[in-house]
């Protein structure tokens, strides 16, 4: 009972309970129990406690706020439970005086208690009690002490604050992971010993970086540019904003320069707006560049190589075969092996190319070069401007030559070879007949087998031949051969400069010429045969009479049948014959015979 009382906690009260508590203790602990206290000797004083914990690898002193709170309880709750035995003994030995007071004037009692000495036990063991919590109140002194000194020497745990903290000298020297969940305002320098990560990264000013070598933004601040902008050490811009979205790459070998730009695949390149690469090798440089084919390679505007091996250089540039190439603003090179050379240049057959503005090659084989220049017909050459190979295996050499029919051939600026197996060689020449020839400026074959050579010679005539300037062989197998010379009837000759042969199977053979007799035959300068089977052999001899012959200088042949034979000799008369220089026979079936001899009669000698 005197254990329970004491044990209460001491407080509002206290006094009143230890009073009530010591009352009882007067009337029914008997004598004996004195006998039952606990011998007084010391505690055993406690090993102080030392609670470590870890914080990142060290210990701080906050760690043991638990710690010193429960060893600050146990000291009070001692300290108070010893104040109350304390309170407790005085009480007991205030009453063991008031008992022996009492005693004095009153006899013992019939049990043989003494109450006096009862209120001594009383106050002895609440001493004894007060002594222990003492000692208690002291270990958990000692423990306090002790663990003060840890404490001070170690640093501080997590610390919070409602304001700010201000250092004003010297600085924060932190060790450990730091987390600073709101802005973090530094007004000068930040060095930093290791890696920096950063969801995102905004500097107000340049970022450097490899001793000012590489700089993102210029480390002035100024010179800020709005588009993805690098040169003289500095990248600036990076098109941040732009509607085409981020650049990406889905290999650790791609590259992808420019917003919306795509490098999807092992070694691709994609650099330009909305550039994209998707093969292995493969290269799109330019705003919309599309290299889609393995080993493709796209490079401008809109630019695409979209085969194995395409090639793509120039705005609007399209290679969409294998190994095609395309080069120049919107060339296209649509076949295998085609290519493209020009602005709107266009190879579309296997194996073609298109070189030059506007150029088209579109059938197999096929090779234009020039502006506008065209060779749409299987194995056509077209080199020139405007030059057109349409047919097969046909050629145009020259500004505007033009070759249109199988193995036609034409060169030279206008030439023109429309016939099959035709060839036009000179400006403006003309071979529009089947196996024709026209070789001078202007020549004109347009005949089956016709050949015209020189300059505006003309063959127009099946199998005719002209070979000379302004030539012309218009009948059928007619020769003219000189300067301005004319066989216009069929199987007629002409040759020499002036020449004329337009009888039927005549020839007209020395300068000026003429044989307009059918089958006539004029032989020397300005000879003339004009009768049927006249022969006029000399300079300015004529034969005019049916089948007469003159022969010899100025030597003529009038009448029919009539032989002049001799430098300026005459035959009129029908049948009649003059032999020497300057003899006649004038009269019919005549004969003059020797020089300057004269037969005029009939049958005359």
């Amino acid at each position: 009972m005197v254990t329970k009382s004491i044990g209460l906690s001491y407080g509002y009260g206290s006094r009143k309970m230890a009073c009530l508590a010591l009352s009882m203790a007067l009337v029914y602990v008997p004598l004996q129990a004195q006998a039952a206290l606990p011998a007084n000797t010391a505690p055993t004083t406690p090993t102080p406690t030392i609670l470590s914990s870890n914080q990142s690898g060290s210990a701080c002193a906050q760690q043991y706020d638990s710690r010193n709170i429960a060893l600050q309880n146990k000291a009070n709750t001692a300290t108070n439970n010893s104040l109350i035995a304390n309170d407790v003994s005085l009480a007991a030995n205030a009453v063991a005086i008031a008992a022996e007071i009492v005693g004095a004037a009153i006899p013992l009692t019939a049990s043989g208690l003494i109450p006096g000495l009862v209120a001594q036990g009383v106050a002895l063991a609440a001493d004894i009690t007060a002594t222990v919590y003492g000692y208690d109140a002291y270990n958990a002194a000692v423990d306090m002490t002790a663990m003060n000194v840890t404490t001070n020497g170690l640093p501080s745990c997590d610390s919070e604050f409602a304001g700010t903290v201000k250092v004003t000298d010297g600085g924060s020297d932190i060790t450990g992971d730091s987390i600073f969940k709101d802005n973090l305002g530094i007004v000068k320098d930040v060095n930093v010993g290791g890696n920096v990560t950063a969801t995102d990264l905004v500097a107000a000013r340049g970022v450097s970086a490899a001793g000012g070598a590489l700089n993102l933004g210029k480390a002035d601040g100024t010179g800020g540019q709005p588009g993805i902008t690098m040169g003289n050490g500095v990248i600036t811009g990076l098109g941040a904003g732009s509607a085409l979205g981020d650049a990406t790459t889905l290999d650790k070998d791609a590259v992808a320069v420019g917003n919306g730009a795509l490098a999807s695949t092992s070694t691709s390149t994609a650099v330009g707006a909305g550039a994209k690469a998707t093969q292995i090798n493969s290269t799109a440089i330019g705003a919309g560049a599309l290299a889609t084919g393995v080993n493709s390679t796209a490079l401008g505007a809109d630019a695409q190589a979209t085969a194995l091996n395409a090639t793509a250089v120039g705005s609007g540039s399209r290679a969409t075969a294998e190994a095609a190439t395309a080069v120049g603003q919107n060339a296209q090179a649509t076949a295998l092996n085609a290519t493209a050379l020009g602005q709107n240049s266009l190879a579309s057959g296997v194996n073609s190319t298109a070189t030059g503005q506007g150029s088209t090659a579109s059938n197999t084989n096929a090779t234009a070069v020039g502006q506008a220049s065209q060779a749409t017909g299987t194995d056509s050459s077209a080199l020139g401007q405007n030059a057109q190979a349409t047919g097969t295996s046909s050629s145009a050499l020259g500004a505007s030559s033009v070759a249109n029919n199988t193995n036609a051939t034409a060169v030279g600026q206008a030439s023109q070879a429309t016939g099959t197996d035709s060839s036009a060689l000179g400006q403006n020449a003309q071979a529009s007949g089947t196996n024709s020839s026209a070789l001078g400026a202007s020549s004109v074959a347009n005949n089956t087998n016709a050949t015209a050579v020189g300059q505006a010679s003309q063959a127009t005539g099946t199998n005719s031949s002209t070979l000379g300037q302004n030539a012309q062989a218009t009948g059928t197998n007619s020769s003219a051969l000189g300067q301005g010379s004319k066989a216009n009837n069929t199987n007629t000759t002409a040759a020499g400069q002036g020449s004329e042969a337009s009888g039927l199977a005549a020839t007209a053979s020395g300068q000026s010429s003429l044989a307009s007799g059918q089958q006539s035959t004029a032989t020397g300068q300005s000879s003339q045969a004009t009768g049927s089977f006249a022969t006029a052999s000399g300079q300015s001899s004529l034969a005019s009479g049916q089948q007469s012959t003159a022969t010899g200088q100025s030597s003529q042949a009038t009448g029919s049948f009539a032989t002049a034979s001799g430098q300026s000799s005459l035959a009129s008369g029908q049948q009649s014959t003059a032999t020497g220089q300057s003899s006649q026979a004038t009269g019919s079936f005549a004969t003059a015979s020797g020089q300057s001899s004269l037969a005029s009669g009939q049958q005359s000698t």
